[in-house]
């Protein structure tokens, strides 16, 4: 677990692993919900291919799907490392500066998207995670 609370997932062998923040969906609100968000996912990961890369701009990425059986379970997302959602103390301790920059890849990443024609709802503060450097990262599920 991170310390926002999300569940972290090791995958690979014994050689090699990579980790993955999941989110099950039996937290959506049931079929079309999820079939929808995966779509829009899908749409924001090819949206935000044209962001500047780290540390300009952070961005959660869809990885994949996982499934147990015949039935789909969840996502999984790329892991981040001391990720801590974005508060009032975490944002009160922020320089001006830090604010102004978080602000900014916020505004960049909402941009790409709807110029994209991709509109997401849960734009707030809980949906932003801090990564250990200060960078922000949007988080595009909730």
């Amino acid at each position: 677990m991170s310390s926002s609370g999300l569940p972290k997932v090791a995958v690979g062998g014994k050689d090699s692993r990579t980790d993955y923040i999941s989110k099950s969906f039996n937290i959506s609100f049931g079929h079309d919900h999820w079939k929808q968000e995966l779509m829009q996912l899908k749409m924001v990961d090819v949206a935000l291919a044209t962001l500047r890369p780290p540390p300009d701009t952070l961005v959660y990425r869809l990885h994949g799907v996982f499934r147990h059986g015949d039935e789909l379970e969840g996502m999984s997302f790329t892991w981040i490392d001391e990720n801590e959602v974005l508060c009032q103390g975490r944002a009160k301790r922020a320089s001006v500066e830090l604010k102004n920059r978080w602000v900014d890849q916020v505004e960049r990443s909402l941009h790409i998207c709807h110029r994209e024609g991709i509109i997401r709802g849960h734009a707030k503060a809980e949906n932003i995670l801090i990564d250990k450097d200060n960078n922000k990262l949007y988080k595009w599920v909730d």
